[in-house]
């Protein structure tokens, strides 16, 4: 991947279909775990591929040119969603609103009910994917620091991480983002 992005600093467009195809599809799916707006989705993904080509001479020499695009995709893909958040019609805004009393302990009933259930399904995790969890969402350590801390390996915390929410994602039966904000709302 930096050898594809040195040739595309120095302007060979053949390193950039290269670059273009490999991470169409694989920002494409990424994109898919946020939103289901398919012609956002691609709005976004054709504008940061040519940003990345616009902009190729001003973008430093970079370390790790896979985690730039990422991140680079990640950022203009929550932009986007927050723009599109905020830009509601005023008309359906105030249909939406409802502060009646049901409306407060229905939702209630059902944070108390995923809370339970989270509870569950962490109880369900190995003693070792439990105390990670523990560290990296109610004590907010870093990565390097729950390696650290249980005596392992970053890379090992990465896979023992991953393993643990997606374990809690097929157990709760929810979307991998409801899981973590979960996790974050959480009381210890």
């Amino acid at each position: 991947m930096e050898a594809l992005w040195t040739n595309i600093s120095t302007g060979e467009i053949s390193a950039y279909e290269q670059l273009y195809i490999s991470l169409y599809k694989r920002f494409f799916n990424y994109g898919r775990k946020f939103t289901a707006d398919i012609p956002m989705l691609e709005d976004v993904l054709q504008e940061v591929l040519l940003t990345v080509w616009m902009q190729r001479e001003r973008i430093p020499a970079l370390q790790n040119p896979h985690a730039y695009y990422f991140a680079s995709f990640r950022n203009a893909l929550f932009a986007r969603l927050k723009q599109a958040q905020n830009m509601m019609p005023v008309a359906s805004v105030s249909e939406e609103i409802d502060f009646s009393a049901d409306h407060f302990i229905i939702n209630k009933e059902w944070n108390q009910e995923m809370q339970q259930n989270l509870l569950r399904a962490l109880n369900s995790l190995t003693p070792r994917q439990r105390e990670a969890i523990y560290l990296r969402f109610y004590e907010g350590f870093s990565y390097a620091e729950v390696a650290v801390a249980l005596g392992i390996t970053e890379k090992a915390t990465y896979k023992i991480m991953a393993r643990a929410l997606l374990q809690l994602r097929s157990t709760m039966n929810l979307p991998i983002l409801t899981v973590l904000l979960l996790l974050r709302q959480l009381p210890v």
